[in-house]
This record gives C-alpha cells, sequence and structure tokens, in this order.
C-alpha cells in the first residue's frame, strides 16, 4: 500500500491510496477537502501518481469501477478526462452452489 497526499501551507488537503504490485497500481481510495476544491486537489493527486508511477517503471494505472455502462455515473466520467481504457470484466461473483444460485437467479 502506498499512500500519496497533497498539502497546502502544512495542511493535509488531499490523499490517495494505492495498491502496487510489480507493473500495475490500483486506485483503493481517493479524497480531499471540499474547502480546497478551487486548488485541484482531485486532479493534481492523480497526475503526480501517474508520473510518479511511470518513472518507477509501473505501466498500467486502474481507478477501479465505473458503473453501470448504460447508466450516468460522474465518476465514470472524471475518470475518463484522464484518459485510457474503460474495461468491464463484471462483478466479481463466487458460486459456492450452482444449483442454488440457478434456482435463486430464476426466483428473482
Amino acid at each position: 500500500m502506498v499512500i500519496y497526499g497533497a498539502c497546502l501551507d502544512d495542511e493535509l488537503i488531499g490523499i490517495m491510496v494505492t495498491l502496487q504490485y510489480k507493473n500495475i497500481v490500483n486506485d483503493l481510495y481517493a479524497g480531499s477537502k471540499s474547502k480546497y476544491y478551487d486548488k485541484n486537489p482531485n486532479d493534481i493527486i492523480p497526475w503526480e501518481v501517474f508520473k510518479q508511477c511511470k518513472n518507477a517503471g509501473k505501466t498500467i494505472f486502474d481507478f477501479g469501477g465505473a458503473g453501470k455502462p448504460v447508466v450516468h455515473y460522474g465518476v465514470r466520467d472524471y475518470k475518463m478526462k484522464f484518459g485510457g481504457k474503460l474495461v468491464n470484466y463484471g462483478r466479481l461473483t463466487l458460486v459456492h452452489n450452482p444449483i442454488k444460485m440457478k434456482l435463486k437467479e430464476a426466483l428473482f
């Protein structure tokens, strides 16, 4: 886990928490203080993380979920402005009993 932060006048105004393995960086959590939105920490932090990770040999940055493709989702719009490729592998589901799962799907 690697945590990045943005400071203004010795005050932490935003963070990004990442999980990194080999050449892949996963954005686990990001946030900032709303009173500093005019300083754009939610744009500056990812960009700086991209640059640092690229210099460290990382080649893939995964922002994580982008919602259902057919439903408007502002977070997806935000993530897409950084470029890259949108992929949808679906939700991860571990089925312990396929017969019960099919029965429940049919009932719902």
